[in-house]
């Protein structure tokens, strides 16, 4: 993937203008294919990024339990060796997506790394509140919903801040997430509230009335990818332009050692060319300290 990457200027950084890309994707093509690729490859790398990084989890809480049984017990009542501590990073997909929408997509497929964190936080900021607001099951779950993408979208945009080169922390970044909860917020209103309410209106039914299920399906899937399409190039411009995707994750790739880079002079199997630590110097004190690849 990273040689894929390397192969599109995107990736390197130039974001604006956009570059044109390499063969096939410089041929005549439908508008909008190119945006696609790009989007759909940063998703995909993402993905595989946070499955490498979160698969150590049980290799190093669960090694360090068995190792020092006594310290571990000693530092945390938590069983470090038991399994349900290490679910999957990630959800189902299509029964996520098809049968709960967009939310169903960001609460159930996406991971759920920060998810103890951000419903601690809406749990506090609802305890504040009078209790009518705070029972309320729809302000209730919309408060919850504001809070995560809020959440999310702060601690997103801190990374994008600390980025090597020049990026956009809130307007990319940060509003990406709270589009996403704009997003979730119309498809829930208009499944929950207005469909319902037209098809008792039409059909004359005091029942609650819903559409086939091939048809809602159809609907989540359309709005899901639809809205992610719309929104995604705010992050995925950030990310690129940042320099996230020149970071060499792994220091060898048998990809580029059997000539599958980027043509660049001097690449091969080993990547990590430079020193491993170094100490960084931005000029204020809080910019200052040891920088690890």
């Amino acid at each position: 993937m990273k040689s894929l990457m390397m192969r599109d200027p995107y990736f390197w950084g130039v974001v604006s203008p956009t570059p044109p890309p390499r063969f096939p994707f410089n041929l005549p093509l439908p508008t909008g294919t190119i945006y696609t690729y790009r989007v759909m490859l940063t998703g995909y790398c993402i993905y595989a990024a946070l499955n490498f990084v979160t698969s150590f989890n049980p290799v190093i809480f669960l090694g360090l339990s068995r190792l020092f049984p006594n310290a571990a017990r000693a530092i945390t009542a938590v069983p470090l060796d038991a399994s349900w501590l290490y679910p999957d990073s990630f959800g189902p997909f299509f029964p996520s997506i098809l049968d709960h929408g967009l939310a169903g997509a960001w609460a159930v497929w996406w991971h759920q790394l920060f998810r103890f964190g951000f419903t601690s936080t809406a749990h506090w900021i609802l305890s504040l509140l009078p209790t009518h607001l705070a029972t309320n099951q729809r302000f209730r779950r919309l408060i919850m919903t504001f809070v995560a993408f809020a959440l999310s979208g702060f601690v997103h945009a801190c990374g994008s801040y600390t980025q090597w080169s020049e990026s956009h922390p809130v307007s990319k970044t940060f509003l990406f997430f709270i589009l996403q909860f704009v997003g979730v917020t119309i498809q829930e209103t208009v499944s929950h509230v207005i469909v319902p309410a037209l098809l008792s209106r039409f059909r004359g039914k005091k029942r609650k009335a819903a559409l086939p299920l091939w048809l809602r399906r159809s609907a989540n899937a359309g709005f899901v990818f639809g809205w992610l399409w719309l929104t995604a190039g705010l992050i995925t411009d950030d990310f690129a332009k940042g320099g996230l995707w020149l970071t060499e994750p792994l220091p060898v790739s048998p990809m580029r050692g059997l000539g599958f880079g980027s043509g660049v002079e001097g690449e091969g199997w080993w990547c990590w060319h430079e020193s491993w630590f170094r100490y960084w110097d931005g000029g204020g004190y809080w910019e200052r300290g040891i920088r690890l690849l």
